[in-house]
């Protein structure tokens, strides 16, 4: 991290004092193409509600990086802070994780992804043919 990323843990996310909370395990969960473990840091000595959580990835993650976006096979841990929800000044809205970690299977390289300053861009949405609709085959309409 640079020093605009190590604010943004300290600052936004409140996620500098994490390293004093120890990550139990809470959970694994095996997908068909990956597994999740899930690891969550608990207020009172353990005990509380989550205040950070950890989520290693095994098998296909998903990339979204500046050079590109889509499916891999390797490693990923996301870590997200939950004290912006629950210290003041409170955040509302879902949580986005403070650092990502991903290594592919592919290149043996590890890449930590961190938030950048806002920016406008443009985006091309295409598509390949015609799909079902899954809310149609579920049959909600």
């Amino acid at each position: 991290f640079d020093e605009v990323g190590i604010s943004a843990l300290s600052q936004e996310h409140r996620a500098k004092d994490l390293d004093k909370f120890v990550f139990n395990l809470h959970r694994i969960r095996r997908d068909k193409k990956a597994w999740r473990i899930i690891y969550y840091a608990r207020a009172d000595a353990g005990t509380g509600e989550p205040i950070a959580e950890f989520v290693v990835t095994i098998g296909e993650v998903k990339e979204r990086g500046a050079d590109s976006t889509g499916v891999k096979r390797g490693v990923q841990g996301q870590l997200t802070s939950f004290l912006p929800a629950k210290l003041p000044p409170l955040v509302y809205g879902p949580m986005v994780p403070c650092a990502k970690l991903t290594v592919a299977s592919d290149d043996g390289k590890f890449e930590w992804m961190q938030r950048t300053e806002t920016r406008t861009t443009d985006l091309l949405v295409s598509g390949n043919g015609e799909t079902p609709s899954f809310r149609a085959e579920a049959g909600i309409n």
